[in-house]
């Protein structure tokens, strides 16, 4: 979509498969001959068929999606029922698996406007299928992981938080301790749809004296910071790395993924830790 309409509407976007500009994996149209270096580089460092010098009109503002799947969640996953979550994955869809991970990025322009913009990546396959249905909406949304806005750029940066997608329901357990007799853990609550969603990564807790007090889903110095006045025809990347993981706890009785209430550094962790690296070129 181009919008010429307005000069406060300062953003031109297209989706990778409208053309060789923004083509998210540019080996796939080895045609095409004109795309910025710096784009071609991000996506393809072997250089691929890039032959301009970066455009001066415009910047490039794109997610790469580097992040892996926890081998033991994978396990549970792709073993069938009633043990695991019932994923049948092909080999090509091992290979590109990925966690689905989507966030929004805020450009703010020099005249005071301003556009947001939703990034989706990731394998919308990935999820225990008794739950496929509830989730749908959100797993089949449309990827997007590149934009093109026009200059002159003030200001790019996350709004809001990343989510990554939470595949399989995680069972909650509470330790009674009777008056008599040995302790035990019961299921503190039903499993409810809606337990497979996207969940907001966090940011570690930290003191007054910036010590970590609670290990949560992002370091602190591992959060996207924003880009401030970009130069025109710069390439922006917000490079997600990290795994996808749930807790899993054999004193539980469970072999499925399961926490205990009472546990506040793996209610923490859920969803995995991850580290978002902001590169301009």
């Amino acid at each position: 979509m181009i919008d010429n309409r307005s000069d406060r509407r300062r953003a031109r976007w297209v989706r990778p498969a409208l053309g060789c500009l923004m083509l998210a994996w540019v080996g796939l149209l080895p045609g095409c001959s004109a795309l910025n270096p710096a784009f071609v580089d991000l996506f393809d460092p072997t250089g691929g068929n890039a032959t301009t010098d970066n455009a001066p009109g415009h910047i490039i503002i794109s997610f790469v999606n580097n992040a892996e799947v926890d081998e033991r969640l994978l396990n549970y996953l792709t073993t069938s029922k009633p043990e695991g979550g019932g994923v049948e994955l092909t080999p090509a869809e091992l290979r590109s698996l990925r966690p689905r991970i989507r966030f929004r990025v805020q450009v703010d322009f020099v005249d005071g406007s301003f556009n947001i913009f939703e990034f989706v990546s990731g394998s919308p396959k990935l999820i225990d299928q008794d739950f496929e249905q509830f989730a749908s909406p959100d797993l089949n949304a449309n990827d997007l992981n590149n934009v093109v806005v026009v200059c002159d750029v003030a200001r790019v940066a996350i709004a809001g938080n990343v989510e990554v997608f939470v595949p399989v329901p995680i069972q909650q357990f509470r330790l009674v301790i009777p008056e008599e007799g040995n302790p035990f853990f019961v299921l503190e609550a039903d499993i409810h749809p809606d337990s497979v969603q996207f969940i907001p990564l966090d940011v570690d807790i930290v003191d007054a004296d910036e010590n970590v007090v609670l290990t949560q889903n992002i370091g602190v110095r591992d959060q996207a910071v924003p880009v401030v006045g970009p130069a025109c025809g710069a390439v922006i990347a917000f490079v997600v790395s990290g795994t996808l993981s749930v807790p899993f706890s054999a004193e539980l009785g469970t072999d499925a993924p399961a926490v205990r209430v009472d546990d506040p550094q793996s209610l923490a962790r859920i969803g995995g830790r991850y580290e978002i690296d902001v590169q301009i070129r």
